[in-house]
C-alpha cells in the first residue's frame, strides 16, 4: 500500500532531501551547526504520516567559542594567515 505523506519542510539551518519514492527523509545540519532529534524519518504505511518529530539544527557552542576566540586573536594581534583552534 502506497501512502502519500506531505514533503516536509527544511529545519532552520539545514535541509531535508526526501527519497525518490518519497517513503523516507533524511536532515542536514549546516556547517556549525548539530542536529536535535532524528536525522531520517520514514514515511507510515498506516497513514499516520511520517515517523517522529522533524529535527532542529542548533548552533555548537565550541564553533561560536572558535568564532569568537579567532576574531578577538586577529584584533588583539593583527592579521593572522593561519589559526588553529584545536592545538
Amino acid at each position: 500500500m502506497f501512502v502519500d505523506c506531505e514533503i516536509p519542510t527544511d529545519p532552520e539551518f539545514g535541509t531535508a532531501s526526501v527519497s525518490i519514492a518519497r517513503n523516507t527523509v533524511t536532515y542536514t545540519c549546516d556547517v556549525g551547526y548539530r542536529m536535535i532529534g532524528a536525522w531520517r524519518r520514514v514515511c507510515q504505511t498506516d497513514g499516520r504520516g511520517w515517523t517522529l518529530d522533524s529535527p532542529t539544527c542548533r548552533m555548537y557552542i565550541v564553533f561560536v567559542y572558535a568564532l569568537i576566540t579567532k576574531m578577538y586573536f586577529r584584533e588583539a594581534h593583527g592579521k593572522v594567515d593561519h589559526f588553529n583552534v584545536c592545538n
